[in-house]
């Protein structure tokens, strides 16, 4: 008896993770980090986003199952956070951005003009943007 206890609490343990899951292709970070590692010339995704945001919100779940597809990971920073500073230092690195959430491809450290996705401009393309960056293929 004790046995299937066991079992069964395990099993709503296990079921009880798995919607955290669906979220690991979000990772948070930093303006500091984000700047060092266009310093290092890497080649990564992060996204400003904001608090309270609906159409962040929307991007995490229309993005999640094909960023776990393609094992991609996008690192967000919260642009209620950002000191004066820092506001300035990332629109010095990356350029400026109108809205939340926005999406960067930093290819080796810099920014191409395709490299800026805002998703409440055009939330029907996503797939497509990752496409003509050459995240995905078609």
């Amino acid at each position: 008896m004790k046995k299937i206890n066991v079992l069964i609490l395990l099993v709503v343990l296990l079921s009880g993770c798995s919607d955290e899951k669906s979220y690991e292709s979000f990772t948070t970070s930093t303006v500091s980090a984000v700047i060092d590692k266009m310093n290092n010339s890497e080649s990564f995704l992060f996204m400003i986003t904001t608090e309270d945001c609906y159409s962040c919100d929307m991007f995490v779940e229309d993005a999640t199952d094909i960023l776990t597809e393609n094992e991609l990971t996008i690192e967000t920073l919260n642009y209620a956070e950002f000191s004066n500073n820092e506001m300035e230092q990332l629109q010095i690195a990356v350029g400026s951005y109108s809205s939340w959430p926005t999406i960067f491809y930093i290819v080796e450290g810099k920014v191409y003009p395709i490299s800026k996705y805002e998703y409440v401009k055009d939330a029907e393309g996503w797939d497509a943007w990752l496409i003509k960056t050459e995240l995905i293929k078609e």
